[in-house]
């Protein structure tokens, strides 16, 4: 017969957080950022954020991250560890803002707010994951019934997106980053089905360049891609011309929310002594993968 070993304790009195009662309708979420810890944090019934974390042979200890009326007690929370000095903790305010708390070692807890009043449902879920180090993506339901996303990149600012389905206002919402290159995502529908979208990385950068005829008076060069760094930029430079040791750069320009950027233009001159081709390569400014091309515009004919 087996045997049930599962034992039980009352989290908020073992961690002297007896101030207030957890909203019965709100989200909790954990992780465990290092083998030697645990965290955890819910939504009390006055909307103040709470969290309770344990390190190895030591007791549970508890603190406010956010005060009374901080949060909807309907809300989902979300958090990850994307290194293992971090911690986020998102969550929806009464005002259908998305907050964010987060922690570095040695550092206190600090906030801000990732979208503004009336970006999400006051009941809504809420899930984060972190797929590689660098970066980390949150979802929520909008008032509307759409399906938010936001994601970060290290060294640049929250971006935003929506992304295809149409969910229940009061849905909860999970996801996961099984690779570092693909995300999926769940949430119920408007007709109690359960939706899935999903997202890959695409594996190789596409560039294509174009260049006009070359002359006298150099070419005209045309770079479209793919592949890259969403909501990003991807910088431009010209390798391969001659008696030139640095590679030039020629531009930058911005993905959209797919990662795809069309139509950057750069007017070449003839090169002096240009008699082979050029290469243009792109650098992804978020990640540092490069997909190079070939042109003839800098070629003095």
């Amino acid at each position: 017969m087996a045997i049930n070993s599962w034992k039980q304790f009352d989290l908020t009195g073992r961690s002297g957080g007896g101030n207030g009662v957890a909203s019965a309708n709100g989200g909790i979420a954990a992780v465990s950022r290092i083998p030697g810890s645990m965290e955890v944090w819910w939504i009390n019934q006055d909307g103040s954020v709470h969290d309770a974390f344990w390190y190895d042979n030591a007791q549970w200890r508890h603190l406010e991250i956010a005060p009374p009326g901080s949060a909807s007690a309907n809300s989902g929370i979300a958090a990850v560890s994307r290194i293992p000095s971090h911690m986020d903790v998102w969550w929806i305010d009464e005002d259908g803002s998305v907050q964010d708390a987060f922690w570095y070692d040695n550092a206190q807890w600090k906030r801000y707010e990732i979208a503004p009043p009336d970006s999400a449902s006051a009941n809504s879920g809420i899930a984060a994951v972190s797929r590689i180090p660098s970066s980390m993506e949150v979802w929520w339901i909008g008032t509307d019934g759409s399906v938010q996303d936001a994601f970060w990149y290290d060294n640049a600012k929250w971006k935003r997106l929506e992304i295809p389905g149409s969910a229940s206002t009061h849905s909860k919402i999970a996801a996961v980053s099984r690779i570092p290159s693909s995300m999926e995502v769940w949430f119920i529908g408007t007709d109690g089905s359960v939706q899935d979208a999903f997202w890959y990385e695409l594996s190789d950068l596409v560039l294509d360049v174009q260049t006009t005829q070359r002359s006298v008076l150099g070419g005209r060069i045309n770079v479209s891609g793919k592949g890259f760094t969403r909501s990003n930029q991807v910088n431009f430079f010209v390798d391969g011309l001659v008696r030139r040791t640095a590679p030039m750069a020629i531009g930058f320009a911005k993905t959209d929310s797919n990662g795809t950027f069309q139509g950057f233009v750069y007017d070449a001159k003839c090169w002096n002594g240009q008699v082979e081709s050029a290469t243009v390569r792109a650098v992804d400014a978020a990640t540092g993968r490069t997909a190079t091309g070939e042109t003839w515009a800098f070629t003095c004919p």
